[in-house]
């Protein structure tokens, strides 16, 4: 067994995406004494999207079908493929260790069967990928960029960056294929699995994190580490923008149709919160969000990043604030969100 450092910077996606049925660790980071170096580069060519880990996945599942035993995954899968992999299965011990009784259960049995041709193809979109990834240079000429992993994991996690900046993602979340049975899934899954369009969008979501993070250790400045809920709005909010601003994807679409009949309201209550530390009513919250959807912080920080570019001369200075984000006061401030209210 490797001996892991599992420091994660974020689950980002968008815990919209990633939080769903929270296992018990806080999927929030904790401080580390000296977070290791980053395995970045500013060279889009050196990136590498690694997908074997999927490849794996279809042959334990073929082995072990019909009976799907979990620890033949543990043991087969999560500990045999990439590192990555174990490093992600460390973290979500508690429903990855369980994949066999996910896999023996109707509901998500079928949904996985009808994800497995996608998931297969994901190899494919590398030339994608790796345009939407120079979009992002275009746009942020210092972006830097780390290695991306492509796993199938037990639709807990959408998405981790490890403390190296390495960047892992739940490929079970953004494979649904037009005939994928998902009416007998929860309903929280049902909002956020989505089709491959989306796979697109989660991994610059996730790079956009991995600069936010290069920024902050580069100016010796906390991350994540006691930030506000105002703050970590405009972390994910943000992400979520610049994703749309490059790729004409908001993966948290299913949120404006409630949201936005209700902003003021919402603006009035996030304000109230915002300078504490309490996100339970706004980010991370998929298992607990009640009658509403979950994560609305990202709604708020994704409105308050809009706004400002839209009324901004210098487009270009506020994705270099979004993303060399040090003051949220400040960013809220200069984008004149609250002035509506």
């Amino acid at each position: 067994m490797k001996n892991w450092n599992l420091y994660p910077i974020f689950l980002f996606l968008t815990l919209t995406f990633f939080n769903s049925c929270r296992d018990a660790e806080d999927d929030i980071p904790e401080p580390v004494p000296t977070p290791p170096a980053l395995a970045i580069s500013s060279n889009v060519e050196e990136v590498t999207f690694h997908t074997t880990d999927i490849s794996l996945f279809w042959q334990v599942y073929d082995a072990q079908a019909p009976n799907f035993s979990n620890a033949a995954f543990v043991d087969n899968y999560f500990l045999k493929g990439s590192d990555e992999l174990e490093a992600l299965y460390q973290l979500k011990q508690n429903s990855f260790s369980k994949m066999g009784n996910l896999l023996r259960a109707t509901a998500t049995h079928d949904y996985y069967a009808s994800i497995r041709k996608n998931t297969l193809q994901i190899a494919q979109e590398t030339p994608a990928l790796r345009a939407a990834l120079n979009q992002l240079k275009y746009l942020y000429p210092k972006a830097v960029f780390s290695d991306v992993t492509f796993t199938i994991g037990a639709l807990s996690a959408g998405g981790k960056i490890l403390s190296d900046g390495q960047i892992i993602i739940g490929s079970e979340f953004f494979s649904r294929a037009e005939n994928s049975p998902t009416k007998n899934l929860n309903n929280w899954h049902q909002q956020v699995i989505r089709d491959k369009a989306y796979l697109h969008a989660v991994v610059i979501h996730e790079l956009i994190h991995v600069n936010q993070y290069h920024s902050a250790l580069e100016n010796n400045v906390p991350f994540t580490q006691g930030a506000s809920l105002l703050k970590m709005a405009l972390l994910e909010g943000g992400a979520d923008f610049l994703t749309d601003l490059i790729l004409g994807v908001y993966h948290n679409d299913h949120l404006p149709a409630y949201a936005d009949p209700i902003e003021a309201e919402l603006w009035a209550a996030f304000k109230a919160e915002m300078h504490g530390q309490d996100y339970s009513n706004w980010l991370f919250n998929g298992s607990q969000s009640g009658d509403q959807p979950a994560d609305l912080g990202y709604y708020i920080g994704y409105k308050i990043a809009a706004h400002y570019f839209e009324q901004s001369l210098d487009k270009s200075a506020v994705i270099r604030q979004i993303i060399e984000l040090h003051d949220p006061e400040a960013f809220l401030a200069a984008s004149g969100y609250a002035d509506q209210f």
